[in-house]
């Protein structure tokens, strides 16, 4: 009997530390992986290099959490996240930097909101501005709405001679839940004052009230009229041309049309596109085009940085997410609070930016 209780224990024992070692194996791995992502891996920029801006996955406006019991699932992150930061500083870093040609937009449906956007256009047009010798160029096998919107200010505009644009105007739906929940015995009962707060209409009403509709009409329409602006602006158009390619509904058009309609500037594969840029960087073959990515380029051109460093100091703190008081990934209380009041009693500091 003893000598069973021994055995017992001893394998007890063994499976515990082996579980001990298997956790603290796991936590190494995922600390090697994070940091391998997020460490200073060396970046060489060559001469004659080219910027490429990917258009395409998730733009954060920061770097997420990322939450270890994701990692340890295979979650986390999608393979071609962003953040918004490295893609404007990458470009703006890049007007002053002589080992960089141009720049190349790789559109492929980004998932960015309006401001997101506007934000890389901006970035874009100073570069123009800043430095007047380099190009831009965008390719892309089908231009969604949100893309073609960047990609229009680009010096060329490329696409896939079967490829598409679309272009088509600004919509918001909603669900009302009314009719279900009277099916299903439900009472709401809200108190709301004001006459277009509409954020709890989906549990009173079957359908859009008419101030909800107005103001809705009236956001959009502005939001629209930037939109079109800026790309009337870039193809060397009127805003009318730009409402009509979406009335018309350009997208179910051949892609044949697009060049005699100032919507592309050329009609080209994607390794005749590339043949392009290689000539444009005095490459022989498509192969030697040096290419470095926002992200990577980033890493290396401190582009965090503003300005000459010889005026004030602002600080720029992010206030993304949710508003909870303790936990969550959005603008935690107990984490933003003692961030605000450090930055409160640095001296080196003259100024804060709240980016919500």
């Amino acid at each position: 009997m003893k000598n069973f209780l021994i055995s017992f224990l001893g394998a007890l024992a063994g499976i515990w530390f082996s579980l001990f070692l298997a956790v603290i194996g796991i936590f190494i791995v995922i600390a090697a992986a994070m940091a391998s992502s997020g460490g200073n891996t060396t970046v060489n920029v060559s001469n004659n290099s080219v910027l490429c801006v990917d258009l395409s996955g998730t733009i954060y406006d920061r770097a997420p959490k990322i939450d270890i019991r994701e990692a340890i699932r295979g979650g986390g992150l999608e393979k071609n996240a962003q953040v918004l930061a490295d893609i404007t500083g990458a470009i703006s870093a890049a007007a002053s930097d002589d080992r960089i040609e141009g720049i190349v937009m790789n559109c492929s449906g980004v998932s960015a909101g309006i401001a997101q956007l506007t934000a890389i256009i901006e970035a874009l047009k100073d570069f123009k501005k800043n430095a007047p010798e380099k190009w831009i160029y965008a390719y892309a096998d089908a231009y969604a709405q949100g893309d073609y919107y960047v990609a229009s200010v680009a010096d060329s505009v490329f696409i896939n001679p079967v490829g598409m644009v679309e272009i088509s105007g600004l919509s918001l739906s909603s669900l009302y839940y009314k009719r279900l929940l009277d099916k299903l015995g439900v009472d709401m009962q809200v108190v709301k004052v004001g006459t277009y707060k509409s954020a709890v209409e989906p549990y009173l009403l079957d359908k859009m009230s008419e101030p909800a509709r107005e103001q809705a009409q009236l956001f959009l329409k502005n939001i629209w009229n930037d939109i079109s602006t800026t790309i009337a602006d870039a193809r060397g158009v009127t805003v009318a041309d730009v409402n009509k390619w979406a009335d018309d509904f350009v997208f179910t058009k051949d892609a044949s049309t697009y060049k005699d309609l100032k919507i592309v500037d050329g009609l080209l594969y994607r390794h005749e596109f590339d043949r392009k840029i290689a000539d444009l960087t005095g490459c022989d073959k498509i192969k030697d085009i040096k290419t470095i990515t926002t992200a990577q380029y980033a890493k290396i051109a401190d582009s965090g940085k503003v300005g000459s460093g010889k005026g004030a100091n602002i600080a720029v703190l992010y206030a993304t997410g949710e508003i909870t008081d303790n936990s969550g990934n959005g603008i935690v209380a107990s984490e933003l609070v003692p961030e605000i009041l450090e930055l409160a009693e640095d001296n080196d500091i003259d100024g804060l930016i709240m980016y919500v």
